[in-house]
């Protein structure tokens, strides 16, 4: 699975943080068929691969996206229009 840059963590934390927080719904990341990366509120499913943040799950992803995540890091990328997430190929187990 993919690594989790500690401000992306703490960014989709606060996303689950709303009105509807509950433990059974995390952040699903995917990508559509022309490979953009979505993510979106989703009930956590059986065999969905987690990332875990402050022993709660913030982040899932199917197991076929999960393979294509491996090796990258999600961080947030900010600019002089706002913050989004964008994914980094990981090298060493740092991101690039």
């Amino acid at each position: 699975m993919l690594i989790v840059a500690p401000e992306a963590a703490l960014a989709l934390r606060a996303a689950l943080d709303g009105d509807r927080a509950s433990d059974e719904l995390a952040i699903r990341i995917s990508f559509d068929a022309g490979g953009r990366m979505h993510m979106a509120p989703s009930d956590i499913q059986k065999g969905d691969k987690k990332v875990f943040f402050d022993n709660r799950v913030i982040l899932v992803a199917a197991p076929e996206v999960s393979e294509v995540l491996a090796g990258h890091t999600l961080l947030i990328r900010k600019s002089n229009a706002g913050s989004t997430f964008a994914l980094r190929r990981t090298s060493g187990g740092q991101a690039d």
